[in-house]
């Protein structure tokens, strides 16, 4: 996907849609830089969830990571479909930040991992 460019804000909760009428899973991870080892990565799960459930993100600064959904869908057309995928970040300040991408739900694609990086 893109990113989140939250200019003094603090992220509070994220949420993941997937369009069609078909049901999803998914789990959040935060990957942060490594501050004794610059160029390596920490990765923590976040927490897990199904359909288009808001999540609290644990008061931390988040400029600088990388948020990524592992998302599965559990049922659905054995037709491919393309949906709209939506992950949005609710901040601070009232702030609504949402970045969308198309995603073809198929047999043999029935899950994706999306990645949002947050920037300060």
């Amino acid at each position: 996907m893109a990113e989140f460019k939250l200019n003094g804000a603090t992220p509070l909760k994220v949420q993941l849609l997937v369009g069609g009428a078909f049901p999803y899973d998914w789990d959040l991870y935060n990957y942060s830089p490594d501050p004794q080892v610059k160029s390596k990565w920490i990765r923590s799960y976040l927490g897990g969830g199904s359909g288009p459930t808001w999540f609290e993100l644990p008061a931390e600064p988040f400029g600088g990571h990388a948020l990524t959904w592992s998302v599965a869908v559990v049922n659905f057309d054995s037709q491919p479909m393309t949906v709209d995928v939506v992950a949005n970040m609710q901040c601070t300040n009232g702030l609504l930040l949402s970045q969308k991408s198309p995603w073809t739900v198929s047999k043999e694609s029935p899950y994706l991992f999306v990645n949002v990086e947050v920037t300060a």
